[in-house]
């Protein structure tokens, strides 16, 4: 049997050994040394990443070396080894991911071998990797303006490489996508006036439309998302830690993790403020609907209070 090592670069290396067994009474010679499932992920800008900062070309994103994936492994198309823990070694785009407990394994070097993945890791994800527990809440937080570290404990990435036997060098690569998308906002406040908001309400005009959901699952295939048995939103809030002063000289970012999709359907982005509700703009999605793995960037002006706009001269 084949011990599996694990570097990530989204991409995993395997790496085995064989004993021959001797009839001779002598000691055996030290076997080649054994490895663990290494996944070594590695993301460029448009890539997968966990780790997100602003910046003027969107989100930069990175491991983070706190950062835990799960992974499934199959022997011609038999379950072999389900959601294992694997943890980032190091705070980088690319880096090594080293087994937490249990360690994946090739089965030999002839079978077909398929491997599935999944961030951010949980131990009630399930053993199945075509069924895997995932949830995006309709409630989120943002700690500050331009504040983007909530998005990595919302985010949820998979990856699949299927069908492959052990390469001479062991290693399998694994290229890891997006579930969710996120929607990002640049605000200000109508010219002449400044104005403080809680929150940002985004809501589905379609009473059927799911922006955010509890208990769905998840094909790490396909990236398929199933959403019959779980409890699903139209809207999601987001909420600041710290409420947003703006004025119309300073811009402040705001960022939600949303369900890509909605297709023809339009989505009412909404200001909190004073414990009211004010209607921003209602954007039309495009019939293509909205892709996984996207920024939507939006800029709005908030109507506050003050003298409005000022004369020309």
């Amino acid at each position: 049997m084949k011990r599996i090592v694990v570097v990530v670069c989204v991409a995993a290396c395997f790496l085995a050994c064989k004993k021959e067994p001797s009839k001779k009474p002598i000691d055996p010679p030290e076997p080649p040394a054994k490895t663990d499932l290494t996944i070594v992920a590695q993301v460029s800008d448009n890539e997968s990443r966990t780790q997100h900062s602003d910046a003027e070309s969107g989100l930069k994103l990175s491991w983070a070396a706190s950062d835990n994936i799960g992974v499934y492994v199959t022997a011609e198309e038999e379950s072999y080894a389900s959601n294992v823990a694997y943890k980032a070694d190091e705070a980088s785009a690319k880096s090594g991911f080293t087994a937490v407990g249990e360690k994946a394994e090739w089965k030999d070097e002839v079978l077909m071998h398929s491997f599935y993945a999944y961030y951010p890791y949980a131990q009630e994800a399930g053993t199945k990797y075509s069924e895997v527990a995932v949830t995006l809440p309709a409630l989120q937080t943002q700690s500050a303006a331009g504040s983007t570290q909530h998005l990595a404990a919302l985010d949820f990435m998979y990856a699949a490489k299927e069908k492959t036997t052990r390469p001479e060098d062991g290693s399998v690569e694994l290229a890891f996508k997006h579930a969710f998308s996120v929607l990002g906002l640049s605000l200000t406040a109508t010219e002449g006036t400044t104005v403080t908001i809680d929150g940002i309400v985004l809501r589905n005009s379609n009473q059927n439309g799911i922006l955010a959901a509890e208990d769905a699952v998840i094909n790490l295939a396909t990236g398929k998302l199933d959403y019959s048995a779980a409890k699903t939103s139209k809207e999601i809030e987001l909420t600041f830690a710290q409420p947003l002063a703006l004025t119309e000289e300073s811009v402040d970012r705001a960022y939600m993790q949303i369900i890509p999709g909605h297709a023809g359907t339009q989505l009412d982005i909404i200001a909190l403020v004073d414990g009211e509700e004010k209607l921003l703009v209602t954007k039309a999605i495009p019939a293509a609907g909205l892709p996984a793995g996207v920024i939507a960037n939006v800029a709005l002006s908030v109507q506050g209070e003050g003298d409005g706009p000022r004369p020309e001269d």
